[in-house]
């Protein structure tokens, strides 16, 4: 097994660990609380929950309409802009209203909720858009990670993520893999943010500690768009400052954290670094002797699809014909893999970071991806083999050919 597949798979493990354990606290946390709940509150406790999920829907709808003036990754963070919280409230609610007696259930008898398995093992590597009972990989596990924590906060009588207490390791913001906190535009003014006499101070994923003043906590299964790249919260810069453990990430930089230990990059800067390699196609000089161009021109191959081996990077680009027939410009958007298996010859399975909601894909797990783009798609196919695996590569043939001229001596002899 390559380093790259054995380090990804690794990573997938760690996260989604993580996740179920944090699972297990909230049900033990939510066991112990609802014993102590009086008759009255008990009884109307779906109701409440129901009431603060359909406060907090309304307050993030007004937060995004607030939102569209401001330009993404300069003025906003990504994550922010394109935040699924309006999608996660509306299946949380669905979920509460359809299946809430079965799911105070699961927490009082410690028992799985059916088709909304939390336990498993580390060889059950999470299927993106699984159609089984595991919540990896598709939206169930935010809507059942909200569903636990907004009936744990109205259990506790408590209103904000921020008042979070499960673990003794520091803030509880700083440690989940299933939140995360973003900042809100320096000039937005959280109280300007209404729905009738309430403000978006008083919706549940406003946030403010002392190290952000003003700040949206949103629910994740692992992928936010954008990541958490320029997050003063999180500064990752390896090997000193590593970001936050378990963060959301996206598909690119999952890659480039994973290949060189970086998370400015995006499918862009792959379409550049593939364009580079190959004659008749336009050279961005700007972009040659910029700080993730150089990095991807020294430590990136561009290959073949009859080439590929796990280890090495799957990557898509989209065009509008209409405009760009020959698929030669910049595109508008792709997405990435490691290649874990290319056993098919039409297909690889890729791992990586992936959301498309309201579909029913969200998290950190492997698809199958197509090696050869259909005609008249609009896409390109690309794949690249990072230095430490072309590296792993050579060793490996070298190695091959040793046993075979050894095997041929001693035949010989």
């Amino acid at each position: 097994m390559s380093d790259l597949k054995k380090n990804a798979l690794q990573w997938e493990w760690k996260f989604r660990d993580a996740t179920q354990q944090e699972f297990f606290t909230f049900k033990k946390e939510l066991r112990t609380n609802l014993k102590k709940l009086s008759t009255d509150k008990r009884e109307s406790l779906k109701q409440d929950v129901l009431d603060k999920l359909g406060i907090d829907e309304k307050l993030i709808h007004a937060l995004n309409e607030s939102l569209k003036s401001y330009e993404p990754g300069t003025k906003a963070t990504w994550s922010l802009k394109t935040n699924k919280m309006l999608e996660i409230l509306e299946g949380t609610i669905s979920f509460i209203d359809s299946k809430f007696d079965q799911f105070i259930k699961s927490i009082e008898d410690d028992s799985e909720l059916d088709g909304y398995q939390i336990k498993t093992d580390e060889k059950d590597v999470t299927i993106i858009a699984n159609t089984g009972s595991a919540i990896y990989g598709t939206p169930r596990s935010s809507y059942l990670k909200n569903a636990l924590i907004i009936t744990y906060l109205v259990c506790t009588d408590k209103k904000f993520l921020s008042e979070i207490t499960l673990n003794d390791r520091g803030n509880w913001i700083d440690q989940t893999p299933n939140a995360h906190v973003t900042p809100l535009p320096e000039n937005l003014i959280p109280e300007s943010i209404k729905v009738g006499d309430i403000d978006f101070t008083q919706c549940t994923y406003f946030y403010k500690d002392d190290i952000t003043s003003n700040g949206f906590a949103y629910i994740h299964s692992g992928y936010a768009f954008g990541g958490y790249r320029n997050e003063t919260r999180y500064p990752y810069q390896p090997p000193e400052l590593l970001g936050k453990p378990n963060g959301p990430e996206d598909c690119s930089s999952f890659i480039g954290k994973l290949t060189f230990g970086v998370d400015q990059m995006s499918t862009a800067d792959l379409w550049k670094r593939w364009q580079y390699q190959r004659a008749g196609y336009p050279r961005d000089q700007v972009w040659e002797n910029s700080t993730i161009g150089k990095l991807l021109i020294d430590n990136y191959e561009v290959i073949e699809a009859s080439e590929v081996q796990p280890g090495d990077i799957w990557a898509t680009r989209s065009f509008d014909i209409n405009i760009d027939p020959e698929m030669k410009g910049d595109g508008k958007g792709g997405h990435t893999v490691l290649v874990i298996d290319n056993e098919n010859q039409q297909e690889i399975t890729g791992l990586g970071f992936n959301r498309d909601m309201p579909l029913f894909i969200e998290g950190f797990g492997k698809q199958t991806f197509p090696k050869y783009p259909k005609e008249g798609d609009g896409k390109r196919i690309l794949f690249f083999r990072p230095k430490s695996q072309l590296q792993a590569t050579l060793e490996s043939d070298q190695e091959s050919n040793q046993e075979s001229k050894s095997t041929f001596c001693c035949n010989i002899i």
